[in-house]
């Protein structure tokens, strides 16, 4: 960055071509027609990839919801700033755009020409180092996508080998290394090509191809999840316009058809396409993909909310710091706890023992319910005290349940403090390798607006209390017996007058 600026200081300086390149004529299309611009559009998507590949560390990151986003945004800010001032530098240095398309190498030539070829060859040298982190970067994001996917198909022999990890650094081996052989596939496939410019050209339009399909389909599904929770106008309007600006650009890069060696590429990335959809066929990945974190994130992300509402994330198995002032009006938590057990013997507590939680949890002294779990029944528990929550009786209405995607949501209906407007919490227990299992929890606390300057004392409350319940239940699921301090619990009510 710091050598391409010095070329961009040296052309400046020069005045560009002939001493007089340094205007806004490259911004001009020329008499360039709408679809030729569309087909640039296509070559352009290929150099700004890479900016969404933050989601993919989504839950490795804190505050997740709120980093994760502020990252794709300033990434995407940041890359169309760079690439935008040094086209703009690289064409002023030129007599014009024939010129430009005509060398292989215009940003190298132009460091030759300014500073000299030994300049020149550091450019290339740089650029070089340059692709190679850029690939690092995608194998990066490829693998944890292949390692959250093996992992939501749990049980089958390619989603064991998706989700090996090395022990000393808990890295994903297995999808890395799946994720690198298809790499160097690729690589090889492409080793047809004359030049090594040439090859560089058709992979990243075969990139193109298919990240252009790929933000299609995000924006559609973006539009159609804003209309289904908000329908928020403004939303709206930029989302249609962007699948209508996407849409038009997919058309114009596909009719007429291109042709070879450019169709075989479009063939290859159509043929990728329909590999990725014929993922989703794998026997029980969409049931367990229905209760997967990220979805109930989602879920509780589109229920109605109050303006201003900027809630706090928790990382598990913490709770994050409030606003100094007290300006969040939700408290979420999130959990994921590691058992050694069967996700059945799980879910068999979690779930179908949805209302015995007092025979395992001490913070519930006793716990009761009508019939078997099943959306619309009510739960009752006598609550020794949890964080802030005072002894005393609540009711909870399960609101969602799934035995077969193993997940549930439920609601307090009556008994919660009265600094407590809502609370709402998401169980899913969800197959890991081997003999093994991950209980993901999300519940979210909405708080009452003369209590929002009280969030930190009230997490601060919560804290160990919910590191003792995920304590206690992973001991009852792995055992099949009470946690020592709920038998500890048990016996003193048992001795009391």
């Amino acid at each position: 960055m710091a050598l391409i600026t010095v070329v961009a200081i040296a052309v400046l300086a020069a005045g560009g071509y002939h001493h007089h390149g340094i205007t806004a004529a490259p911004f001009s299309p020329h008499g360039v027609s709408l679809s030729v611009v569309a087909l640039g559009v296509t070559a352009a998507f290929g150099q700004f990839s890479g900016f969404e590949s933050a989601a993919t560390l989504g839950e490795e990151a804190r505050r997740s919801t709120r980093t994760i986003p502020a990252a794709i945004g300033w990434s995407l800010l940041g890359a169309a700033a760079i690439y935008i001032f040094f086209t703009w530098i690289v064409y002023s240095a030129y007599p014009g755009p024939a010129a430009v398309a005509a060398d292989p190498a215009p940003l190298v030539h132009v460091a030759r020409v300014y500073l000299g070829s030994g300049v020149g060859t550091a450019v290339n040298v740089a650029g070089l180092i340059s692709a190679f982190g850029a690939q690092l970067a995608c194998l990066t994001a490829a693998a944890r996508l292949l390692f959250a996917l093996g992992r939501e198909a749990g049980g089958t022999p390619a989603a064991r080998v998706l989700t090996r990890t090395w022990r000393p650094y808990s890295s994903p081996a297995g999808a890395l290394t799946v994720a690198g052989a298809v790499t160097v596939a690729a690589l090889l496939a492409f080793g047809f090509s004359r030049t090594a410019t040439r090859a560089a050209t058709l992979i990243i339009q075969y990139g193109a191809y298919l990240i252009l399909a790929a933000y299609l389909m995000t924006v559609i599904a973006a539009l159609a999840w804003t209309w289904r929770t908000r329908r928020r106008p403004l939303p709206i309007s930029v989302l249609t316009a962007g699948a209508i600006i996407l849409g038009y650009v997919l058309y114009r890069t596909f009719a007429p058809f291109p042709a070879a060696p450019f169709s075989w590429v479009v063939l290859a990335a159509a043929a990728s396409a329909a590999a990725g959809a014929a993922i989703l066929l794998t026997p029980g990945l969409l049931p367990r993909m229905r209760g997967s974190r990220l979805l109930a994130v989602t879920a509780a992300a589109a229920r109605p909310r109050p303006r201003n509402d900027d809630a706090a994330t928790l990382p598990c198995p913490g709770i994050a710091p409030s606003p100094l002032f007290g300006h969040d009006r939700c408290m979420e938590m999130r959990a994921e706890l590691v058992i050694s057990a069967p996700a059945e013997d799980a879910w068999t507590v979690v779930g179908e023992g949805f209302g015995e939680i007092g025979e395992w949890a001490s913070a519930i002294a006793e716990s009761s319910m009508d019939g078997q779990p099943g959306t619309g029944q009510v739960r009752t528990c006598h609550v020794a005290g949890f964080g802030p929550v005072a002894p005393g009786v609540i009711k909870e209405r399960l609101i969602d349940f799934d035995s077969e995607a193993r997940s549930l949501r439920y609601e307090a209906e009556e008994g919660m403090p009265g600094f407590i407007a809502r609370a709402v919490s998401c169980w899913s227990v969800h197959a890991g390798p081997g003999k093994s299992c991950t209980v993901r929890i999300d519940a979210t606390l909405t708080l009452r607006a003369a209590a929002r300057p009280l969030g930190p004392l009230l997490r601060w409350r919560m804290r160990a209390d919910t590191r003792q319940a995920l304590a206690e239940l992973r001991h009852r699921i792995e055992t099949g017996r009470p946690h020592p301090a709920k038998a500890a619990a048990l016996a003193g009510e048992q001795v009391r007058p």
